[in-house]
């Protein structure tokens, strides 16, 4: 199981319920976040849209608002984590491009 997802099951019960009603599943909330996450990625790092990049940066202060309204203390302690599962992902793409360049290299 991915660690942000793992972490939303750990979640008091009311929050998770909570979170399941709005968003329809603890899975689907997590499937939210991580494509908010790549899409900020995409528009920051690939594209340079910043008006794009803003605006899912708006979306997620409003999600994470949306949780501390829900009964969580801090809601990107909960976005973090899954945010963190992409960025994961990411940081092992680039070792592996690093280590094949090293690889051709010699």
């Amino acid at each position: 199981m991915k660690e942000g997802l793992a972490k939303l099951h750990t979640l008091r019960d009311n929050l998770k319920n909570a979170i399941a009603a709005k968003y329809g599943s603890l899975e689907e909330f997590y499937d939210l976040i991580y494509a908010l996450e790549s899409a900020q990625y995409t528009a920051t790092v690939k594209n340079k849209d910043a008006v794009v990049s803003n605006r899912i940066t708006a979306i997620m202060n409003e999600i994470e608002d949306d949780l501390e309204n829900m009964g969580a203390f801090d809601g990107r302690d909960i976005t973090t984590a899954i945010i963190s599962d992409f960025t994961g992902i990411i940081a092992q793409q680039y070792a592996e491009r690093i280590a094949n360049y090293l690889k051709s290299r010699q």
